[in-house]
């Protein structure tokens, strides 16, 4: 008879004599333990649930021979990877892969800093896209982002008026609608922040790298009107910056988090781990700084998005250090009021040899599952690019909440053959000991003797 898979957990058997309490928290193993870990009991195929809890599970891996950005939807759980003429969609839950070509593919100016961002409102995406055109002027900035541009600058692609910088694509026709031809920044911005605000059609950016320099702007972007604005807020100002967390608390509050910077924007001046955090208020325009502390479990960059915790009070980011070449990303969780921050989960391996490397993480809203994905570029040109994506279930554990219910099983009832034997080995080494001890004490205590006559007196000399 086939059965059903099931979750349980918190197993009691209440008996006359005795009630008994199987928790079921443990992390491998057929052996189950009781609370007291005195009884245990045997499970046939058991596939402990922590682990996902804790393990980020690789779903998907595939090469890009096209240079493609990539956003998420987390109402349908797919993601989308726009390349030059063909969309690729990847369904996390029923993992399905398609790619489905445009109408009429739309022309971009050249770029390594595309950014696509989804309007659930009207099913489609926003594309934009900086020029590329003062890196090809920049010898140590071609270095420094890991490009190899051999030739001279014909080679690369031309731009134009006529190239596109903004433009929408609508997911149901597959059909693109022109915006702009005209830049949001004078330079390419490197890892900013960027969202949708749906209430107004704007779209809202902040910071990032060009150049050899950190920035700290806010720009917003009526969509409706073809407008660029910088916004300049009240209250406390936040330090330039790149690799920072950005999320939405509400449709009037925004939360941006650490970052990789310093105060006067300068790279040559070196760089600073930010470990701190704002409440950007866009209605009254009006920053507030909550707290600003020192990093207690490593120096790292951030995520661009961030998540919220189940009760609002914490947000999830993903760390990693942007300075080591083989590095690390960690799931980090921070309390909003505190700053107070634990790792959760493991680890996954992320490659930082190429500046313009990605990584980013969101969250389902089907099963509230994490969902991260991970581009390294492959080539030097910044063209091919190998995608993965990892998931982890929601709310995450710690290390040592992984590992708590791994107990070693001990029972006088099923072991009292080893106690005995231990209580006699240590019965036989103390007996060793004392009479060894003894017999020392008696040897130093005896001496061998005779006795000499001399003056009718006896004299003993000992001889030892």
């Amino acid at each position: 008879v086939d059965v059903p898979s099931l979750k349980i957990r918190n197993i009691r058997v209440n008996c006359p004599e005795k009630n008994y309490y199987f928790p079921l928290n443990q992390r491998e193993g057929n052996e189950v333990y009781d609370k007291t870990l005195s009884y245990k009991g045997l499970v046939s195929n058991p596939y402990w649930l922590i682990g996902d809890f804790y393990h980020w599970k690789k779903i998907k891996e595939f090469n890009l021979s096209d240079a493609s950005d990539i956003t998420f939807n987390d109402e349908n759980s797919t993601f989308y990877f726009l390349a030059d003429t063909y969309l690729l969609k990847y369904d996390i839950l029923r993992d399905e892969l398609d790619t489905l070509s445009y109408l009429k593919p739309p022309k971009f100016l050249p770029s390594l800093t595309g950014k696509a961002i989804i309007d659930k409102n009207t099913n489609s995406i926003y594309l934009y896209k900086s020029s590329m055109k003062e890196i090809i002027k920049n010898n140590l900035l071609i270095e420094k982002l890991g490009l190899k541009i051999t030739g001279q600058e014909s080679d690369l692609p031309s731009e134009s008026n006529q190239n596109l910088t903004i433009a929408r694509l609508s997911l149901d026709n597959l059909e693109w609608e022109e915006i702009s031809s005209d830049n949001i920044y004078d330079q390419m911005r490197f890892h900013n922040n960027s969202i949708y605000l749906n209430e107004t059609n704007k779209l809202f950016l902040f910071g990032g790298y060009s150049n050899f320099k950190y920035h700290n702007d806010f720009i917003e972007y009526d969509i409706n009107e073809n407008k660029i604005n910088e916004i300049n807020f009240r209250g406390d100002e936040v330090s330039p910056r790149f690799f920072s967390g950005l999320t939405q608390i509400d449709s009037k509050k925004l939360l941006i988090y650490g970052g990789v910077g310093n105060l006067s924007g300068e790279e040559h001046i070196g760089k600073k781990y930010f470990n701190d955090l704002y409440e950007v208020d866009l209605e009254n325009q009006i920053i507030n700084k909550k707290w600003s502390l020192n990093s207690v479990s490593f120096d790292s960059a951030s995520s661009e998005n961030m998540v919220l915790s189940s009760d609002k009070n914490s947000f999830y980011q993903i760390s990693f250090a942007e300075n080591f070449l083989n590095t690390i990303v960690r799931l980090k969780k921070v309390n909003i009021e505190t700053g107070n921050s634990i790792l959760m989960g493991d680890s996954i391996p992320f490659m930082t040899n190429k500046f313009p490397n990605e990584i980013d993480f969101y969250q389902l809203k089907n099963n509230n599952r994490l969902v991260l994905y991970k581009k390294e570029f492959l080539d030097n040109m910044m063209r091919s690019s190998k995608v993965s994506i990892y998931t982890l279930e929601f709310e995450p554990v710690t290390f040592e909440d992984f590992n708590k219910g791994q107990a070693k099983f001990f029972s006088l009832k099923y072991n009292q053959l080893i106690i005995y034997i231990l209580i006699s080995v240590i019965l036989i080494l103390f007996s060793v000991f004392y009479f060894k001890k003894f017999y020392k004490k008696r040897k130093e205590d005896s001496y061998n003797y005779l006795f000499v006559r001399a003056d009718r007196q006896n004299i003993k000399l000992f001889i030892r």
